[in-house]
């Protein structure tokens, strides 16, 4: 992978800006091959290939020792600092990592029984014993799923697969050195990586911070560093909305995108309008990690015409549709691997050949433009009746001018939202509309935040715990 191969012609421009007080904080890209480089020597010239976890956060220790490892052909796998002890245990049981990368104020049970430390400038902890183990020659990168909070189930990813998007990315994006990006992702989820790569491949810079969009230091940041792009996930939009984004200017911003679950159709209509009267482009994209990241964009001059679809392609990509299943399938050399699920699965080949299942159900329109019509996996199945999860949030969304969420099994749905007004009246229609009974379908409101997973989808999983405890409490109390 070419991240690291610095141009000449970019040295001296400014490559990465660290949010932290009181210590320099622009770093050229002459800089970076240099911490590169130094962090590569030091903590992997005497080691061979092995298996190593980082620990992300959004700061330049975190992306010095990504880069390094990945130039010194380490198997890296990229995980939340702020992951769960047991989640985080299960995965080292599983996966027997040979080294180790932590941000220093992480503090992890029974690292030290098992890890020295080594290295000087950033904690880098190689285990003490090892028997010798081979990794496929192509594995770069593994990627927890994203669905997934307590899974060990990672998406193998090569070099080519993470070059291949990166390129594709900065391609329709049109990304330029003079463009700067700022963290508002978590580096490793994969559309925050998916940043981090495309920005680095074309000479363009960074401002990493972990700071929210809702406090006004990021802000600030935005400001004093004029940054051009900005980057979300539908919570993200959400929350933009609701402190009057659209409202304020920010002259340095040319490009917004969002990716990472479809966002609602009247917020979206609301962005592209703002945006388009600022001449601000607004790309709504489609990915999944087992593309890397991305799958398909809608261009920003096409999006009020095609709303609703997740749009064309990707640069070296396909887009096709099984004429069975109506299942979207996608080819091309972003295609991860496969899945991994311990560390003997690391030795197995491309299972997958560059063709990806995305379990999306789709069409096509006549101008080669995808939707989603619904998810394989999000179905229940009532009274003989297959229903989709995902066409009922539609559905009320379209009639009720309302964000809904739904979640069921072959027993009952259930719809949740936090200001659901009209309760009898969805209930009548999704009654009539899916010729179901109506004592099978419930309307909740629930306080506080829809529970969502790290990176900002909505946690069905446990949104359908929150349903069940409901119950229990009503049958409970009557």
């Amino acid at each position: 992978m070419n991240l690291w191969k610095i141009s000449s012609k970019i040295k001296s421009q400014v490559a990465v800006i660290e949010d932290k007080r009181n210590s320099k904080t622009e770093y050229t890209y002459s800089q970076l091959a240099q911490f590169i480089s130094k962090f590569g020597q030091i903590n992997f010239d005497e080691m061979p290939r092995r298996l190593g976890f980082i620990y992300c956060k959004n700061n330049m220790a975190t992306l010095i020792s990504y880069l390094a490892a990945l130039n010194k052909k380490q198997v890296i796998c990229l995980l939340d600092s702020t992951i769960n002890e047991v989640l985080n245990e299960k995965l080292i049981k599983l996966y027997e990592p040979d080294w180790i990368w932590a941000p220093d104020d992480l503090i992890i049970n029974n690292f030290q029984n098992s890890y020295n430390e080594l290295g000087y400038c950033f904690r880098l902890n190689m285990k003490k014993k090892r028997l010798a183990r081979s990794f496929s020659p192509e594995l770069a990168v593994l990627l927890p799923t994203s669905g997934t909070t307590g899974s060990p189930k990672m998406v193998r990813l090569s070099y080519q697969n993470l070059q291949a998007n990166a390129e594709s990315i900065s391609t329709y994006l049109n990304i330029l050195s003079s463009h700067r990006a700022i963290t508002t992702l978590p580096l490793q989820y994969s559309y925050g990586l998916s940043i981090i790569n495309s920005h680095l491949i074309k000479g363009a810079s960074l401002v990493l911070t972990e700071k929210s969009v809702v406090k006004k230091q990021f802000w600030d940041l935005f400001n004093r560093y004029k940054v051009t792009s900005f980057a979300g996930v539908p919570f993200t939009y959400e929350i933009l909305n609701k402190i009057g984004f659209l409202e304020k200017d920010y002259s340095s911003l040319q490009m917004m995108t969002q990716a990472g679950g479809r966002l609602d159709t009247n917020l979206k209509k609301k962005f592209q309008k703002a945006l388009s009267a600022k001449n601000i482009d607004f790309f709504v994209m489609y990915g999944q990690t087992e593309a890397t990241a991305r799958i398909s964009y809608v261009p920003p001059n096409q999006l009020s015409e095609k709303i609703d679809s997740i749009g064309i392609p990707i640069p070296n990509g396909k887009l096709d549709i099984d004429s069975e299943t109506s299942e979207l399938i996608y080819t091309g050399p972003n295609v991860m691997l496969g899945y991994a699920e311990s560390w003997q699965d690391l030795i197995k080949e491309d299972e997958l050949k560059g063709n990806l299942k995305t379990g999306d159900l789709a069409i096509c329109d006549e101008d080669g433009f995808y939707y989603i019509v619904g998810r394989k996996k999000r179905f229940i199945k009532l009274f003989g009746l297959r229903i989709n999860l995902d066409d009922i949030e539609r559905f009320i969304e379209s009639n009720f001018k309302i964000t809904v969420y739904s979640v069921g099994n072959d027993e009952k749905v259930a719809i949740v939202g936090n200001a659901i007004k009209d309760a009898d009246a969805i209930k009548n229609l999704i009654s009539k509309t899916y010729k179901i009974p109506i004592k099978v379908v419930q309307v909740l409101n629930i306080d506080g935040e829809i529970p969502r997973l790290s990176n900002g989808k909505v946690d069905y999983n446990q949104l359908w715990e929150k349903v069940q405890a409901n119950q229990s409490n009503l049958e409970g109390s009557s």
